[in-house]
C-alpha cells in the first residue's frame, strides 16, 4: 500500500512535466471507450474516459476535456471503475473545460492495459441535427515509477444529437431509413477519436436526424496493414 507521500510525489511529477509533445503511439493515450455516441435532444448520457498503459503499471494522468458550453452541459463527473484510482481522483469544472487528475496511490502492479479514469454525464444543448465535440488534451501521463510515457495523445468524443423521437426507434427502424455515405468530413471526425489507421464506428445523422452507425477506416488508401 502506497503512502500519501508517494501520491504527493506523483502529483509533483505531473506538475513538473507540464504539457507534453504527442505522437501517434497508442500507449500513454487518453480516449473515450465509446468514441461516437448518439443522444436525443434534451436527454443525457454517461460516457467513460480511459487511458491505455500497455504493459506498464498506470501511475497518474492529468488532462483537460474541452467543449463549447453553449452546445454541451456537463451534468456530473465521477471516478472511473479502477479501484486503485478512487482516492487519487479529482476534477475541476470551469466554463467549457473539465480538468481531471487521476493518481494511482494504491498499487505497484496494477492497473495495466486499459484503465478507467472517469465517467462523465453529458447533456447536449445544441438542437437535433448537430454534432457536438469534446476534445481531450493530455498534459501528462506517468507510469507508476513516475516515468512519463514516451508519448501521450488525447482523443475526443463525438456526439450526434438526434431527434427526440429517435430514442424510441429500434435499430431495425433506424437502419431502414436512408443510409448516409462516408464523406471526408466523417473521416476527419473519426481521426479526432482514434489514431490514424484505426477503424471507428461513427454515429452519423441521416436526413431525419436519426443516428446510423457507420464503420469508418482512417487508414490511408493503399497503406500497408499490420
Amino acid at each position: 500500500m502506497k503512502t500519501r507521500k508517494a501520491i504527493s510525489g506523483l502529483f509533483v511529477a505531473l506538475a513538473m512535466l507540464g504539457w507534453q509533445s504527442a505522437s501517434a503511439q497508442f500507449a500513454g493515450d487518453v480516449f473515450f471507450i465509446e468514441p461516437s455516441v448518439a443522444i436525443p435532444a434534451g436527454e443525457q448520457k454517461r460516457v467513460e474516459v480511459a487511458a491505455f498503459a500497455g504493459a506498464a503499471t498506470f501511475g497518474a494522468a492529468q488532462f483537460d476535456l474541452l467543449f463549447n458550453p453553449a452546445e454541451l452541459e456537463i451534468v456530473a463527473v465521477h471516478p472511473g471503475d479502477s479501484p486503485e484510482l478512487q482516492e487519487g481522483f479529482s476534477y475541476r469544472h470551469d466554463n467549457g473545460k473539465v480538468s481531471i487528475i487521476a493518481v494511482n496511490g494504491a498499487s505497484h502492479t496494477s492497473p495495466i492495459g486499459t484503465v478507467s479514469l472517469g465517467f462523465i454525464e453529458v447533456r447536449p444543448l445544441a438542437p437535433a441535427g448537430s454534432i457536438v465535440r469534446i476534445r481531450a488534451n493530455v498534459q501528462a501521463m506517468l507510469q507508476q515509477d513516475s516515468t512519463a510515457f514516451a508519448a501521450s495523445n488525447g482523443f475526443g468524443l463525438d456526439i450526434a444529437v438526434t431527434s427526440p423521437e429517435a430514442g424510441n426507434l429500434t435499430n431495425r427502424q433506424a437502419n431502414a431509413t436512408a443510409q448516409p455515405g462516408v464523406t471526408g468530413d466523417i473521416v476527419q471526425r473519426a481521426l479526432e477519436l482514434r489514431p490514424k489507421g484505426s477503424t471507428v464506428t461513427m454515429m452519423v445523422l441521416n436526413e431525419n436526424n436519426y443516428a446510423i452507425p457507420v464503420t469508418v477506416s482512417t487508414a490511408e488508401p493503399g497503406a500497408a496493414k499490420e
